[in-house]
């Protein structure tokens, strides 16, 4: 039966049971690996060079062999983007031709860790419009102005016809 089952309740017989199974049971180490060998997604290490140095059979594998302190579910994310970490191009697919692409792995990897240019324009007095170098700075910038300012707001408004605070419009180059 598939679904939400809102008059089933368990006998207490049956919750007993499920107690005592839980509170038996061992999650060694080699439990855990057995686990994350089975459910894990294969994780490839390259250099920035773009050489294979290793390859692991899950990210909690990969996080333990780096000392990596980032929360699991961040490293995904972080190699899903093709950021690095601690240096390494890290990813889920093996990289084929690797003499070819080397050059453009790095390259690509660099520009998304290069800080985003943003113009900002002032609807209401174009003399405060500005070209500056990453959102910390443009967020600086209106905070100056305008005496309160939120980047994580602010992100939301970058190449939107939306203003910010109703004044601002931002644009990334």
């Amino acid at each position: 039966m598939r679904g939400p089952r809102p008059n089933y309740k368990l006998t207490p017989e049956h919750l007993a049971k499920l107690v005592s199974l839980t509170k038996n049971r061992v999650y060694d180490k080699s439990f855990r690996d057995a686990i994350s060998n089975r459910f894990g997604f294969a994780v490839y290490v390259y250099d920035k060079l773009g050489k294979l140095l290793n390859t692991y059979p899950s990210v909690i594998q990969f996080k333990e062999a780096y000392g990596i302190k980032l929360h699991h579910n961040t490293i995904y994310k972080r190699i899903s983007q093709g950021i690095l970490i601690n240096g390494l191009i890290v990813s889920f697919t093996p990289i084929s031709s690797l003499d070819d692409q080397s050059t453009s792995i790095v390259s690509a990897i660099n520009n998304k860790l290069r800080a985003r240019q943003i113009q900002l324009t002032n609807v209401v007095n174009p003399d405060l419009s500005k070209t500056l170098s990453s959102i910390g700075a443009t967020a600086a910038y209106i905070k100056e102005l305008d005496g309160k300012c939120d980047k994580g707001t602010m992100r939301k408004f970058i190449n939107s016809d939306k203003l910010y605070h109703n004044t601002w419009k931002l644009h990334e180059i």
